[in-house]
């Protein structure tokens, strides 16, 4: 398996700063996320340049086993904002994945201070006054907003 060979660095960044575990997440490829992730050379929360990780780009496409899997030993971290702002509970609203959005915001993580409000507010179609209150659901999302983490 290419993965044995010393001389193949799986946690090699592109041009934009995409690593192999940020491409396999956003295709959906949940057990080679799995194989990646669980090796000690790999940085699960590795960001591209827009700061996107592949946690956000799992999220914003819609592949919950993947988020599964990222979320399961806690070394990422699901409310840590890009460059716009954006999380991958935001990523995950405006790509219509309510399954995911719920998912990420069942983390006891201060979802109300750590998670944008901008972001919520366009991906649920409120005015960010009304993101003031606690979160209970976000099931108000009519359509998806905006383009997904490449």
């Amino acid at each position: 398996m290419l993965l044995e060979r010393e001389d193949i660095a799986p946690d090699t960044a592109d041009k934009g700063g995409r690593t192999p575990l940020f491409y396999t997440a956003g295709k959906g490829h949940a057990p080679v996320v799995k194989m990646l992730f669980e090796r000690e050379d790999v940085s699960p929360d590795a960001a591209d340049e827009k700061d996107r990780t592949s946690l956000m780009c799992a999220a914003a496409r819609g592949h919950d086993g993947v988020v599964d899997t990222l979320l399961v030993p806690g070394d990422v971290t699901p409310y840590t904002p890009d460059k716009e702002g954006e999380t991958a509970v935001t990523w995950a609203l405006e790509g219509g994945h309510k399954r995911i959005a719920e998912i990420l915001l069942n983390e006891d993580l201060g979802v109300a201070e750590l998670t944008s409000r901008a972001g919520l507010a366009r991906a649920s179609g409120q005015d960010q006054g009304a993101l003031k209150r606690p979160l209970e659901k976000p099931d108000s999302v009519s359509q998806p907003v905006g383009s997904t983490p490449q």
